[in-house]
């Protein structure tokens, strides 16, 4: 078996992206990964081709704050806080 540095996982809130943070966890612990990287994806309102058509900085940074938000309230419902850097 190869050796695991990284595991990655989506993590977005809902009650299946919780339970794959924990799994995670699991996995990265007992194989000793150096890191444990969650991930959020999502489609900027209006989806891509909106973006394309008429990109918006500000609203790129709404959009972005939105996500890491989101993604911060995640990692706090699995953990309680997010991990250490």
């Amino acid at each position: 078996m190869l050796p695991v540095h990284r595991v990655i996982v989506g993590a977005r809130g809902s009650p299946g992206s919780l339970a794959a943070l924990g799994a995670a966890e699991d996995i990265a612990r007992h194989s000793e990964a150096a890191i444990l990287v969650p991930v959020l994806s999502w489609t900027p309102l209006g989806g891509d081709l909106a973006e394309w058509r008429a990109p918006l900085p500000e609203l790129r940074r709404i959009w972005k704050d939105a996500a890491s938000q989101r993604l911060h309230d995640a990692l706090d419902a699995a953990w309680g806080e997010e991990p250490p850097a």
